[in-house]
């Protein structure tokens, strides 16, 4: 069976044909083996692919990855967590990551008080954190680096603390107080420091709090009073659109708001496997590659550290490679000309063949360039696919560092 075992550093290479999905649109694969025989695999308009699943403890890998379908909702809602209040809206393979939404009344911490610091526990809706759950100490779930931190207020720090209590994001917010005319800002503008604040999550992280602190003296009560004061996280973007920012920065129906998030998930349980330490060549052991990552064409990655495995479908295929069969072929030649063939494209396993069509040569790789050959010869070039896309080594290795981090 045709399977690989990879380090974290070389998944540059060897991930090219799935990480470059979000760049570009990718070929049509045959239709997947989404999830485990006899198993229920959407919610309302969610699929969910193993090693994800709902019902029986077969239908998914291990705990953490069992949801529940609520179907008395309108339209059906697709639960995570541990207290339920996460409502998922997509599950991605590639990225191994799962985007959920959760209703602002639990999302968001609104500071009313003039308590200098405020400390308020988050995250264990996901990581299991003081749920009294026997696993949360293996729960698959990470806050991933698609999120931000983000602070609305006057004269005001927010910082993200992960579960031993380090800081891992952070940043203040300050206005220039005038008196009855109120703050000098701008709500208009793009959040940069005076009203509201952004910072990054730079890796996945298990958090455990976010850290509320007043920066400006004793008295708060004009700062409360100046702007509404917000804490929260939530993914990267989703702050950017007006509606969302007026809404936050003003105070007015942020109730009605559900925040999305993007977690990262590994495999961490189920394996047989007494640790998690990098073996042989760096990568996964040959057990965990064989009980973990099932169809053909697919590497498993060992992420090290006590942070788990994944498996991702080969060059040139798609699908599910935590199933028998779930890795297909990608027929590139689908769409040609988003693998910049401008030619004759003839598909073949995991890569295709491009060339300027008989009677014709030049440059099939741009549009217009194959041209009617003047002496008989067709130009002919072999093009191995680089999977859903055309994208540098680079570009590969950024999209990588956006969900696991960079190179340790």
């Amino acid at each position: 069976m045709a399977r690989a075992t990879i380090s974290l550093p070389v998944v540059v290479i060897a991930l090219m044909s799935t990480l470059s999905r979000p760049f570009c649109g990718g070929a049509a694969a045959p239709s997947e083996t989404v999830g485990m025989p006899g198993c229920d695999t959407t919610c309302g308009n969610i699929n969910v692919p193993y090693p994800f699943g709902m019902g029986p403890a077969r239908c998914y890998h291990s705990a953490g990855f069992n949801l529940t379908c609520d179907r008395i909702s309108h339209p059906p809602r697709l639960l995570l967590g541990y207290d339920g209040t996460l409502q998922v809206t997509e599950i991605t393979l590639w990225s191994s990551t799962v985007r959920v939404v959760r209703a602002a009344t639990r999302a968001i911490i609104k500071t009313t008080s003039s308590q200098d610091r405020r400390n308020t526990a988050f995250g264990a809706s996901f990581t299991g954190a003081n749920s009294g759950v026997a696993v949360a100490v293996a729960s698959p779930y990470k806050l991933s680096r698609g999120n931000e931190l983000i602070l609305t207020g006057c004269n005001a720090l927010a910082e993200l603390l992960d579960g031993t209590g380090n800081v891992v994001s952070g940043c203040a917010s300050f206005c220039r107080l005038t008196g009855a005319a109120g703050p000098r800002i701008f709500l208009d503008v793009p959040c940069s420091g005076s009203g509201c604040c952004r910072a990054p999550i730079y890796n996945p992280v298990a958090p455990g709090e976010l850290q509320f602190r007043w920066l400006n003296g004793k008295n708060h009560s004009q700062d409360m009073a100046a702007l509404p004061t917000y804490v929260l996280v939530a993914e990267e973007g989703w702050f950017d659109q007006a509606a969302v920012a007026h809404q936050l920065r003003t105070g007015q129906s942020v109730a009605e708001l559900e925040v999305p998030m993007v977690l990262q998930w590994t495999v961490k349980q189920g394996l047989a496997v007494a640790n998690f330490s990098l073996t042989g060549n760096g990568g996964c052991s040959g057990e965990v590659t064989h009980n973990l990552c099932k169809s053909k064409h697919t590497v498993c990655v060992n992420l090290g550290d006590e942070d788990g495995y994944i498996c991702q479908c080969w060059f040139g295929h798609d699908g599910n490679p935590y199933v028998t069969d779930g890795c297909k072929d990608v027929d590139e030649c689908e769409q040609a000309e988003q693998y910049g063939c401008f030619g004759e494209c003839t598909n073949l396993p995991g890569t295709f063949d491009c060339r300027c069509p008989p009677g014709t040569h030049g440059n099939h790789t741009i549009p217009g360039g194959c041209a009617k050959s003047t002496k008989g010869m067709a130009g002919k070039c072999f093009v191995k696919s680089r999977g859903n896309g055309r994208l540098t080594n680079l570009g590969v290795r950024i999209t990588l560092e956006k969900w696991f981090g960079p190179d340790s």
